[in-house]
């Protein structure tokens, strides 16, 4: 029997709406550019990391994981890609390449975090804070605010976002949805 080929990943839209002008450079020595489909690989890589410590505990060979990790990033964007088709989508990079995702839907008078993912290399320098005060000052001048979902149990970013004025909306039985609305002058 022959292996089915793959269906080909959906691509990423031409450019977004964001005023990339504020958010081009979020912190010293980083800028974002919207996605193309060269950066899959990357993507790929960037989702296998973050899933490392999840898979670490699981047992499973080396190609078992890789073969896991390739089918939900493909199921991951083809998810995001069709209920946020106006959504932008950004590589995160200094000057040695890639360092990370943001991805980001405006479609609401809130912007929502779809997503934020670093490389481990780039993790703990402050990065992800920019990023989120930027939303957060975008969000202000258009009269709304932040939502994002984080996993129950990712206590480092759910402790970064409390630091951040984000507050609880709901959970759901893995995320809990955060909002963050412009504290009143």
């Amino acid at each position: 029997m022959i292996p089915a080929t793959p269906a080909p990943l959906p691509e990423f839209p031409k450019v977004g709406q964001l005023p990339l002008g504020r958010l081009a450079r979020p912190a010293s020595g980083y800028r974002l550019r919207p996605c193309r489909n060269a950066d899959l690989p990357f993507l790929r890589r960037l989702y296998r990391h973050a899933r490392d410590a999840e898979l670490a505990s699981t047992g499973w060979p080396e190609e078992m994981k890789r073969a896991f990790c390739e089918q939900q990033f493909n199921a991951q964007h083809t998810d995001y890609l069709r209920r946020f088709p106006a959504a932008d989508y950004l590589v995160i990079q200094d000057g040695r390449g890639p360092a990370g995702r943001l991805y980001v839907d405006r479609s609401s008078s809130d912007l929502h975090l779809i997503d934020v993912s670093l490389h481990p290399a780039h993790q703990g320098r402050g990065l992800g804070s920019a990023l989120l005060r930027v939303l957060q000052e975008l969000a202000a001048q258009r009269g709304g605010g932040v939502t994002l979902n984080v996993a129950l149990d990712n206590h480092r970013a759910a402790s970064l976002y409390a630091r951040l004025g984000f507050h609880p909306e709901g959970d759901g039985p893995t995320h809990r949805t955060l909002r963050w609305i412009q504290p009143p002058p």
